[in-house]
């Protein structure tokens, strides 16, 4: 098993790295992984730890992943503050796992880390602050504002076999909330 002040230090040197081959992984204490495809046995989080990967990455696990004893994976999204080269193109992370078990108090989480608010090709609708802004589409219309001036953001993507990040809300004079990024199991 390749402990986890090593394993940190491999991962943040030099930005994203071509491919990441490891053994047996278990992170207890918070761990940030960069841009990487990550060829894993197992992989376990627990006590309390957070791993967080970076968007645009791909972590295989040939065994089990467990997150357990309150740990968290929080897959983060990439490209999502704009276009890029005039489309839009945010991607989060994706896990092939053959066994996946998160117990009570645990969790995946890709919450907000879609496009950030006011950002997506659903954005919510927004009048400069002057009433509330709405909320961003994905697999159908965004959600009215609570004044029920501006219209939720533009449908699109599939809601039942999700593949894009979420778009953000509407900006008014608070910061918009920002979108989820897709979480299936297969």
């Amino acid at each position: 098993m390749l402990g986890v002040p090593l394993l940190a230090a491999a991962l943040t040197m030099g930005g994203a790295a071509e491919g990441v081959s490891l053994g047996n992984v278990t992170v207890s204490s918070d761990t940030d992984w960069v841009e990487a495809t990550y060829e894993i046995e197992n992989l376990t989080v627990t006590n309390g730890a957070t791993l967080t990967i970076a968007g645009g990455s791909t972590v295989n696990v040939a065994g089990a992943t467990t997150i357990t004893g309150s740990g968290r994976i929080l897959l983060q999204g990439k490209n999502t503050s704009g276009q890029v080269e005039g489309q839009w193109l945010g991607v989060g992370v994706t896990i092939n796992s053959t066994d996946v078990q998160v117990d009570a108090g645990s969790a995946i989480s890709a919450d907000a880390q879609g496009y950030l608010g006011g950002f997506g090709p659903g954005s919510g609708g927004s009048d400069a602050a002057l009433h509330g802004g709405s909320g961003g589409g994905y697999g159908g219309v965004g959600g009215r504002a609570g004044d029920d001036f501006n219209a939720g953001g533009a449908a699109y993507g599939d809601a039942f076999a999700p593949v894009d990040l979420g778009s953000g809300g509407g900006p008014t004079s608070a910061t918009a909330g920002r979108g989820g990024e897709q979480l299936h199991s297969m």
